[in-house]
């Protein structure tokens, strides 16, 4: 019997709804649907409960999920500890981030863990999306992921430790009539696009920037989607539309951009390290370990 169709399973059980599952696979709805129907007829048994308002999974399924997910997290550990062994003697740590503001926020502790071990290698990958980063640090691929906001809820298996805070400002052309102001009411910007990156890429995520722009009182302002940062920031630089973002990226250098702080709102955004549990990497446990002194330096109640 061939496993090949146990990914589609294990993702449209994760996510109980096929579109979400699809997306995860890259694939369509109606190919996931298809794979999903043609694994339960291999098997020899039905997998889900399928209705008008959702599908759940059967007494079967939930057992073959539970103990699929053991599998699956040991069998990548044994990879990526392989892979390891095969590819470098020198020992090392692969961590996937997402975009521009995890790239900012990783790469002191990357200057920290260099200094205290040397002879170890870290190795830095972009994965664009944070869906993306996600599911390559599940099936072993990466050591360590480095994410924004990154919700507990998504997955039993992996753990979080937080990397840095950062409070949020208005990102505006400095050509634009606000790029001068002390701070600005968002009721100014009413109208105006935003402009956002792809590389959130969680319905949770789109919840959450939803209410802040209910918060702001620019629930109804469009929204103009960018491939990254940097595109991002040049729609903004030609007075487009505005974004939000961390403080922290004002030590990014690009001109003719002006940075202004919300009038009457405080709002923070966070970035995290996402490991899992265990690991048969030691080189992951010291970087680690590098982290959480850090953050107890930073903040001694963490």
């Amino acid at each position: 019997m061939s496993i090949k169709r146990l990914p589609f399973f294990l993702s449209a059980a994760k996510y109980l709804n096929f579109t979400e599952a699809a997306s995860e696979q890259f694939i369509s709805q109606t190919a996931m649907s298809l794979q999903i129907k043609k694994y339960e007829e291999e098997l020899g048994f039905k997998l889900f409960n399928r209705s008008n308002t959702g599908v759940t999974l059967t007494k079967a399924g939930g057992y073959l999920y539970k103990r699929c997910q053991y599998i699956t997290a040991d069998y990548n550990q044994a990879v990526s500890h392989a892979r390891q062994l095969s590819e470098e003697d020198k020992p090392q740590v692969r961590i996937g981030y997402s975009g521009a503001y995890e790239q900012i926020a990783v790469t002191p502790l990357v200057t920290s863990f260099y200094q205290r071990h040397p002879s170890s290698q870290v190795e830095l990958i972009y994965g664009k999306r944070k869906k993306k980063v996600l599911r390559q640090l599940e099936d072993g691929y990466l050591d360590l992921a480095v994410v924004s906001d990154y919700d507990r809820n998504y997955s039993q298996w992996l753990k979080s430790c937080p990397l840095r805070y950062d409070c949020c400002l208005f990102l505006l052309s400095s050509d634009s009539e606000y790029a001068r102001y002390g701070c600005l009411e968002p009721s100014l910007l009413a109208g105006k696009p935003l402009l956002r990156t792809v590389e959130n890429d969680f319905t949770s995520y789109e919840w959450q920037i939803w209410n802040v722009m209910n918060f702001l009182g620019l629930g109804g302002n469009e929204v103009i989607y960018a491939n990254d940062y940097y595109s991002m920031a040049l729609l903004a630089k030609s007075d487009i539309g505005f974004s939000i973002v961390p403080e922290c990226m004002k030590d990014v250098p690009m001109e003719g951009l002006s940075y202004v702080p919300i009038a009457g709102r405080k709002l923070k955004t966070s970035c995290s390290v996402i490991y899992m549990e265990s690991s048969s990497n030691p080189i992951r446990e010291e970087f680690l370990m590098t982290l959480k002194e850090q953050a107890a330096k930073t903040d001694p109640a963490l």
